[in-house]
């Protein structure tokens, strides 16, 4: 009865990631680029006391250096059939850069084309307040990898068509050197694409409009995923617009937004300014498709209101549009 005394008998094949598909869909697009953009998740930190454990639970987005691409990297190599991932999230008071993945000789990520990627952890590479992880788990795919489960998306959103934007979920957990605590990240997701530059987005005029969809968690009497619909209207001419978010659980959130300053133009910031109750804010850039600048959206935000309990909304969005010329004088 013993399993392992079958083993000549019974044969086997070892699960292995591979390149193509009987309809030719799969691995016909592969690019080596790198792809920019913003993240978010819940956090719980498991903190052992030595007589008794606690926890500690609170949002966390894209960090510290948002006002540079490295928020999010996303760089692939058709060549390897690898990628390599960098996060740099903040919450709590902490701030973390997680490293997955690799291009150069590792075996910890699969590039199988534009659509279908997924890494994870790469060793003594995670940091929490720049001490390195002593155990670390991390897990980054994208959403065609691991595809949203029907169930989950309420039957009045829409999700993003993404032809050239791309999203997806991803986790962790990690216990930095000399630390009784354990980060452990859940329901996290991504958003990213080809950021524009401040020059490219300068040189736009007329309004943008651009539709897809809101992902992340929300925390009450209990914490779970949501996926809402987004839409954005924002004029290149003064610099000023307005992220809708709807359908989330029945609720509506507006962020008026203006663009960032001086060198900083591909990106906004605004506050929300449409629920009762609510204050949060989000952040946000443009993104090209080839020669079509300016045609994607993407972002982070946090949401909160005070109750008993209270409720706490974090998540990124994303979405593909396109610019309408502005009227002609007179």
């Amino acid at each position: 009865n013993d399993i392992f005394s079958l083993r000549t008998s019974i044969p086997y094949h070892p699960n292995s990631v591979g390149v193509g598909g009987t309809d030719g869909s799969i691995g016909t697009s592969r690019t080596s680029r790198t792809l920019n953009g913003f993240v978010s998740a819940r956090v719980s930190q498991i903190i052992d006391f030595g007589e008794g454990v606690g926890t500690n639970e609170f949002d966390a987005r894209s960090g510290s250096i948002i006002d540079t691409p490295q928020a999010l990297t996303i760089s692939t190599n058709a060549t390897e059939s690898k990628l390599q991932v960098t996060m740099n999230i903040s919450g709590g008071g902490f701030n973390w850069i997680f490293a997955a993945g690799g291009i150069n000789g590792t075996t910890t990520s699969a590039f199988i084309d534009d659509d279908l990627f997924a890494a994870r952890e790469r060793a003594n590479a995670s940091t929490r307040d720049s001490l390195i992880s002593d155990e670390r788990t991390i897990a980054f795919a994208s959403s065609a990898m691991i595809p949203l489960p029907s169930a989950l998306i309420p039957g009045s959103v829409t999700l993003c068509g993404c032809s050239f934007m791309r999203w997806g979920h991803w986790s962790a957990d990690l216990v930095p050197q000399s630390s009784n605590n354990t980060d452990r990240f859940h329901l996290a997701n991504w958003v990213a694409g080809d950021m524009a530059s401040p020059a490219e987005i300068l040189g736009l005029t007329g309004t943008g409009t651009y539709s897809g969809h809101a992902i992340g968690t929300i925390t009450d009497v209990s914490t779970r995923l949501f996926v809402a619909d987004m839409i954005t209207a924002y004029s290149f001419d003064t610099g000023v617009g307005v992220i809708n978010i709807s359908n989330l659980e029945g609720q509506s959130f507006q962020f008026a937004v203006l663009k960032n300053g001086l060198g900083k133009e591909h990106r906004f910031t605004g506050s929300e300014s449409g629920a009762a109750g609510f204050s949060g804010t989000t952040r946000g850039a443009f993104f090209t498709n080839g020669a079509n600048l300016g045609h994607g959206v993407a972002g982070d935000f946090l949401l909160t209101k005070a109750g008993s309990p209270s409720t706490n909304i974090v998540g990124v969005y994303v979405g593909e549009g396109s610019i309408a010329p502005p009227p002609p004088p007179g």
